[in-house]
Protein backbone atom coordinates (compact mmCIF):
# COMPACT_ATOMS: atom_id res chain seq x y z
CA UNK A 1 0.00 0.00 0.00
CA UNK A 2 1.29 3.47 -0.94
CA UNK A 3 -0.20 6.80 0.09
CA UNK A 4 0.04 9.15 -2.89
CA UNK A 5 -1.45 12.42 -1.64
CA UNK A 6 0.33 15.66 -0.80
CA UNK A 7 -1.83 16.78 2.13
CA UNK A 8 0.06 15.90 5.34
CA UNK A 9 -3.04 15.61 7.56
CA UNK A 10 -4.71 13.32 5.03
CA UNK A 11 -1.50 11.25 4.76
CA UNK A 12 -1.69 10.79 8.55
CA UNK A 13 -5.38 9.80 8.46
CA UNK A 14 -4.81 7.31 5.64
CA UNK A 15 -1.78 5.81 7.41
CA UNK A 16 -3.86 5.31 10.56
CA UNK A 17 -6.66 3.73 8.56
CA UNK A 18 -4.19 1.45 6.77
CA UNK A 19 -2.70 0.34 10.11
CA UNK A 20 -6.17 -0.30 11.56
CA UNK A 21 -6.72 -2.81 8.74
CA UNK A 22 -3.37 -4.48 9.55
CA UNK A 23 -1.86 -3.40 6.23
CA UNK A 24 1.71 -2.18 5.84
CA UNK A 25 2.80 0.86 3.89
CA UNK A 26 5.40 0.21 1.21
CA UNK A 27 8.58 2.28 1.16
CA UNK A 28 9.44 3.42 -2.37
CA UNK A 29 12.91 4.75 -3.15
CA UNK A 30 13.74 5.71 -6.74
CA UNK A 31 17.06 4.22 -7.97
CA UNK A 32 18.42 7.76 -8.48
CA UNK A 33 18.08 8.67 -4.77
CA UNK A 34 21.20 9.20 -2.65
CA UNK A 35 20.91 7.87 0.89
CA UNK A 36 24.21 8.32 2.70
CA UNK A 37 25.62 6.42 5.66
CA UNK A 38 23.79 6.17 8.96
CA UNK A 39 20.59 7.57 7.45
CA UNK A 40 17.31 6.00 8.52
CA UNK A 41 14.21 5.98 6.32
CA UNK A 42 10.93 5.16 8.08
CA UNK A 43 8.21 2.87 6.74
CA UNK A 44 5.89 4.15 4.04
CA UNK A 45 8.26 6.83 2.73
CA UNK A 46 8.21 7.77 -0.94
CA UNK A 47 11.48 9.25 -2.21
CA UNK A 48 11.31 10.54 -5.79
CA UNK A 49 14.09 10.82 -8.37
CA UNK A 50 17.05 12.96 -7.39
CA UNK A 51 16.34 13.13 -3.65
CA UNK A 52 19.49 13.53 -1.55
CA UNK A 53 19.69 12.55 2.12
CA UNK A 54 22.96 13.50 3.77
CA UNK A 55 24.58 11.55 6.62
CA UNK A 56 22.76 10.80 9.85
CA UNK A 57 19.34 11.93 8.61
CA UNK A 58 16.25 10.36 10.19
CA UNK A 59 13.02 10.32 8.20
CA UNK A 60 9.87 9.41 10.11
CA UNK A 61 7.12 7.27 8.63
CA UNK A 62 5.06 8.14 5.57
CA UNK A 63 7.28 11.02 4.39
CA UNK A 64 6.91 12.10 0.77
CA UNK A 65 9.96 13.77 -0.79
CA UNK A 66 9.40 15.11 -4.28
CA UNK A 67 12.09 15.18 -7.02
CA UNK A 68 15.43 16.84 -6.29
CA UNK A 69 14.70 17.70 -2.66
CA UNK A 70 17.62 17.46 -0.25
CA UNK A 71 17.95 17.18 3.51
CA UNK A 72 21.20 18.16 5.23
CA UNK A 73 23.23 16.14 7.73
CA UNK A 74 21.94 15.21 11.17
CA UNK A 75 18.40 16.34 10.33
CA UNK A 76 15.26 14.85 11.84
CA UNK A 77 12.07 14.76 9.79
CA UNK A 78 8.81 13.78 11.51
CA UNK A 79 5.94 11.61 10.30
CA UNK A 80 3.60 12.38 7.37
CA UNK A 81 5.77 15.26 6.10
CA UNK A 82 5.69 16.50 2.49
CA UNK A 83 8.91 18.03 1.16
CA UNK A 84 8.29 19.49 -2.28
CA UNK A 85 10.56 19.55 -5.29
CA UNK A 86 13.86 21.46 -5.05
CA UNK A 87 13.57 22.06 -1.28
CA UNK A 88 16.95 22.31 0.45
CA UNK A 89 17.56 22.09 4.18
CA UNK A 90 20.76 22.76 6.04
CA UNK A 91 22.16 20.40 8.63
CA UNK A 92 20.69 19.78 12.08
CA UNK A 93 17.20 20.82 10.99
CA UNK A 94 14.26 19.41 12.97
CA UNK A 95 10.95 19.15 11.11
CA UNK A 96 7.86 18.18 13.10
CA UNK A 97 4.95 15.94 12.10
CA UNK A 98 2.48 16.74 9.29
CA UNK A 99 4.59 19.61 7.94
CA UNK A 100 4.31 20.82 4.34
CA UNK A 101 7.31 22.52 2.72
CA UNK A 102 6.56 24.19 -0.62
CA UNK A 103 8.76 23.88 -3.69
CA UNK A 104 12.15 25.57 -3.75
CA UNK A 105 12.02 26.59 -0.08
CA UNK A 106 15.37 26.80 1.71
CA UNK A 107 15.87 26.15 5.43
CA UNK A 108 19.03 27.36 7.15
CA UNK A 109 20.88 24.92 9.41
CA UNK A 110 19.65 24.34 12.97
CA UNK A 111 16.07 25.43 12.20
CA UNK A 112 13.13 23.80 13.99
CA UNK A 113 9.76 23.60 12.24
CA UNK A 114 6.82 22.77 14.52
CA UNK A 115 4.06 20.23 13.90
CA UNK A 116 1.40 21.11 11.31
CA UNK A 117 3.40 24.07 9.99
CA UNK A 118 3.39 25.17 6.36
CA UNK A 119 6.38 26.74 4.63
CA UNK A 120 5.37 28.42 1.38
CA UNK A 121 7.10 27.90 -1.93
CA UNK A 122 10.30 29.85 -2.34
CA UNK A 123 10.47 30.77 1.35
CA UNK A 124 13.92 31.30 2.83
CA UNK A 125 13.79 30.27 6.49
CA UNK A 126 16.36 31.74 8.89
CA UNK A 127 14.43 31.27 12.16
CA UNK A 128 12.36 28.57 13.83
CA UNK A 129 8.76 28.19 12.65
CA UNK A 130 6.27 27.61 15.45
CA UNK A 131 3.75 24.79 15.55
CA UNK A 132 0.88 25.46 13.09
CA UNK A 133 2.69 28.51 11.69
CA UNK A 134 2.28 29.44 8.02
CA UNK A 135 5.58 30.99 6.91
CA UNK A 136 6.06 32.86 3.64
CA UNK A 137 8.67 35.08 2.00
CA UNK A 138 12.35 35.91 2.03
CA UNK A 139 13.14 36.10 4.83
CA UNK A 140 10.28 33.82 5.85
CA UNK A 141 7.87 35.20 8.43
CA UNK A 142 4.92 33.51 10.09
CA UNK A 143 1.87 35.24 8.60
CA UNK A 144 -0.88 33.34 10.42
CA UNK A 145 -1.82 30.03 12.02
CA UNK A 146 -2.74 26.81 10.29
CA UNK A 147 -5.79 26.41 12.54
CA UNK A 148 -7.43 23.90 10.18
CA UNK A 149 -4.22 21.84 10.10
CA UNK A 150 -4.57 21.56 6.33
CA UNK A 151 -2.52 22.85 3.43
CA UNK A 152 -5.11 22.55 0.70
CA UNK A 153 -8.40 24.15 1.71
CA UNK A 154 -11.77 22.79 0.60
CA UNK A 155 -13.82 24.92 -1.77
Amino acid sequence: MVIAVGEPSLRAQLADKTASHHLALATLIHPDVTVTECTRVGPGCVLAKGVYLSCDVTLGSNVYMQPNASVGHDAQVGDHVVISTFVTTGGNVVIGDRVFIGMSAVLQQKITVGNDAIIGMGAVVFNDIREEGIALGNPARVMRNNDEKRVFKSL
